[in-house]
């Protein structure tokens, strides 16, 4: 007979495999067979031919790759700066940053991307309205119909997430072999590359990693701001197949296999990475109390600039 602990395990792993297993059978069974526009029909690569065959697929990859690969980098880059901020100097206002970054999710993306595009559209962009009033300008300075404007709008919404996910990390971190370095002669911007960032690099990849697969699986921006730049992604192509007539649905679970081919060779990328994860971790034998760094006169700047980000 088994016990509650294990009726509870038990429960959890079949509904762990019905929410995962149950629709990547469907999307396996819908792209292997032939859409006959009554259902599926028998097995086939036909959808695979149709969905891969033309040129388009080469820029619909490319632009995937860019737009995923920016947005990662660019919101690791804004995370760290404010998980390095508020866990490791005596910046003000760390509290309140953490209680934004938990309220940031209540925002859906899709107003994000219609308010940048408020902001940064080149027609209708107040900024964009306000600059060419101030200094003349016949054209719009700024246009959030491009790939680095993908990249901004989806990263100004990510960024809580990395630093949510990079800020532990920062927490824990035995700071004594940076203070070692340092009292050995090298200067600050000397550690945090030979040291730092080494011993987050399991932090750093998993939250690459994660990054990355929101960016590939992204709808709202490349939608609102990708389509009328006439710059398309796996997302858009494949929501444009199940609205064609009649629905593609074979040539969308055919685009949409590629897009977990993706994640499966980032996943296996990143387990290749971390295989040694204990040679990232530090042994201690008693409690330590991170130093944090002092600013000084920069205190307020830089809780304005990370004030600013939110």
């Amino acid at each position: 007979m088994l016990r509650p602990r294990n009726l509870a395990l038990a429960a959890c792993v079949l509904i762990a495999g019905w929410l995962v297993f149950v629709p990547l059978a469907a999307l396996l069974f819908t792209a292997f067979t032939e859409d006959t526009g009554f259902g599926p029909g028998p097995a086939s690569l036909k959808n695979f031919v149709d969905a891969y065959s033309s040129w388009h697929i080469v820029r619909l990859f490319g632009n995937s790759l860019v737009f995923a690969g920016g947005t990662a980098v660019l919101t690791l880059l804004m995370g760290g700066l404010v998980a390095w901020a508020v866990e490791r100097t005596d910046a003000p206002c760390g509290s309140l940053f953490h209680a934004l970054a938990l309220l940031s999710f209540a925002i859906p993306g899709l107003l994000t991307a219609m308010a940048w595009i408020f902001v940064l559209s080149p027609n209708i962009g107040w900024v964009n309205t306000l600059l060419k009033a101030a200094f003349g300008l016949k054209e719009a300075p700024f246009s959030i119909y491009s790939m680095g404007g993908m990249i901004w709008a989806l990263a100004s919404h990510y960024f809580p997430l990395a630093y949510l996910t990079l800020g532990p990390a920062l927490r824990v971190l035995d700071v004594r072999m940076e203070e070692a370095a340092l009292v050995s002669g090298a200067r600050y911007w000397q550690v945090i590359p030979m040291i730092t960032l080494p011993l987050l690099r399991p932090a750093i990849l998993s939250t690459l990693l994660l990054l990355f697969m929101l960016g590939m699986s992204s709808y709202e921006v490349p939608r609102l701001i990708g389509r009328p730049a006439r710059i398309d992604v796996f997302t858009t192509d494949i929501q444009a197949a199940t609205h064609s007539a009649p629905p593609e649905f074979g040539i969308a679970s055919a685009l949409s296999f590629t897009l977990l081919c993706i994640c499966i060779v980032a996943v296996f990328f990143y387990r290749r990475s971390t295989r040694n994860a204990e040679a990232f971790a530090t042994i201690t034998g008693k409690g330590y109390m991170p130093t944090r760094i002092k600013l000084r006169h920069w205190r307020w700047p830089v809780a304005a600039a990370i004030g600013l980000m939110f």
